[in-house]
């Protein structure tokens, strides 16, 4: 039986070489046969969170699962329509842990989004609240869902 840590786990997932750094997706399963996806980019492991989305009449909101991280270590940007995450985690916090069960690996993660124009990306506003980063995107008045008259 292994002995490794969670943290030495954790390094090895990142320090993985991909040669030529070719950008790669691929699907591999954990312990719980659950089927997560991860992109090595530059020799660095990402992990595509989990997300969940729903619409009201007056807002987008998507709510994005990244357990360990800390708001100092998460970016969100917008550019051309594309709605940027990406969060790093400092593996520091977990050395000597050897947890007895996990439900997720540790790792940095990133996701992209393509994000229309019915938005006010003025208004977009984003939390992060125990690993859930909550994200409200304002629909444009003239994209929100109103009664039209007959006459």
């Amino acid at each position: 039986m292994s002995t490794n840590t969670w943290i030495d786990k954790a390094k090895e997932v990142l320090s993985k070489n991909n040669e030529g750094n070719v950008p790669i997706m691929d699907k591999t399963k954990d312990e719980n046969s659950k089927e997560k996806k991860i992109e090595k980019v530059n020799n660095i492991v990402h992990f595509s969170p989990n997300t969940d989305i729903c619409t009201c009449n007056d807002e987008l909101l998507m709510n994005i699962d990244m357990p360990g991280i800390d708001k100092n270590n998460l970016s969100l940007n917008y550019e051309n329509e594309i709605l940027s995450i990406e969060a790093s985690i400092i593996l520091d916090e977990y050395e000597g842990l050897s947890p007895i069960y996990t439900e997720y690996k540790v790792g940095n993660y990133e996701r992209k989004f393509h994000i229309g124009e019915g938005y006010d990306l003025d208004r977009i506003s984003a939390s992060l609240d125990n690993g859930v980063l909550s994200i409200k995107l304002p629909k444009r008045e003239t994209y929100k869902p109103r009664k039209i008259e007959i006459k």
